[in-house]
């Protein structure tokens, strides 16, 4: 199979990213079987059976739903409760329901949760963001 002008556009970005040290994916033209990720050690070459490209980089996103909360058990912290976290103890469609160390409830939306941290055992602490791998 002869390469297309795009396949070549993706072969020379995926050759410059390879020689950034980063990495790269290749997949076959004849029989598509989706994209790998490339060895650092191998060669680009048969440039008639194989398509190269640089690989896509991951997306991190703030939570949206219940499915991107850790648990069982999940501390938040941030905002107004920076000092004290509070426990997730349910969800509503537009946020969390949480219970505080000072013994009150409070309501978040999702919209808020670029401002917390999350944490499971209350000693590591991270934001409350999702990585979505690229495609």
């Amino acid at each position: 199979m002869t390469p297309t002008p795009e396949s070549l556009i993706l072969t020379a970005a995926a050759i410059e990213a390879h020689a950034q040290g980063k990495p790269i994916q290749f997949r076959n033209f004849v029989h598509d079987n989706g994209w790998s990720d490339m060895d650092r050690c191998a060669t680009i070459d048969m440039l008639d059976r194989l398509e190269y490209r640089p690989k896509p980089e991951s997306t991190t996103r703030q939570w949206n739903s219940p499915d991107d909360v850790p648990g069982p058990v999940c501390w938040i912290r941030g905002g107004v409760n920076d000092k004290y976290p509070s426990m997730i103890v349910g969800f509503h469609e537009k946020g969390v329901i949480m219970f505080s160390c000072l013994g009150e409830m409070h309501f978040y939306d999702w919209e808020n949760s670029p401002s917390w941290e999350h944490s499971t055992d209350r000693k590591t602490w991270y934001p409350c963001t999702v990585t979505e791998d690229a495609k």
